[in-house]
């Protein structure tokens, strides 16, 4: 699985070291990050996750960079992945605070890191049907194993809803 690092929305060769060991985000973890998911060229829930970072953003009293925006933000991870042929990915946007300072920090600014971890093919999904499936890419040991998990699965599942279908209130 292939890694793409971006610090500042600039790609940067991930085996070169970037920040000396005084940078306050490293030494005192000053600062925040948001997990998210991007799938078929779209950040999965991303105005919620941009709620959540300036929210989070606030309350550490960082200032977000002023040309940041979520929709921008977001057109360049469809670009980059689209470039390096993810179609899945798991997505880490960091923000640290960019200053030095023991005790109190000198100032509000923030350094942007972005780590684009490309994601395996398959995954458990649950489908339009209410049926899970399970995406695998012609492994047998795979196949064999959603057969299993779908035969164990079905009867719990349509027992299930049956019950809930047919229960009445009041």
């Amino acid at each position: 699985m292939a890694t793409l690092f971006l610090i500042n929305n600039q790609v940067v060769d991930s085996h070169q070291p970037y920040f000396p060991p005084s940078f306050r985000g490293y030494r005192y973890g000053d600062g925040f990050f948001e997990s998210m998911r991007f799938d078929n060229g779209r950040v999965l829930h991303l105005l919620l996750h941009a709620e959540r970072i300036r929210k989070s953003a606030l309350l550490l009293k960082l200032n977000l960079p002023s040309g940041w925006d979520e929709i921008a933000w977001e057109t360049q991870i469809a670009t980059l992945c689209q470039k390096s042929g993810f179609n899945q990915a798991r997505i880490r946007l960091s923000f640290i605070r960019d200053t030095d300072g023991f005790y109190t920090p000198d100032n509000n600014e923030v350094c942007v890191i972005t780590e684009i971890l490309e994601e395996e093919k398959k995954r458990i999904s649950l489908a339009r049907e209410g049926s899970f499936r399970w995406h695998v890419q012609g492994n047998v040991e795979e196949q064999q194993l959603y057969i299993q998990f779908k035969n164990l699965l079905f009867p719990i599942v349509y027992h299930g809803w049956y019950l809930c279908k047919g229960a009445r209130f009041g």
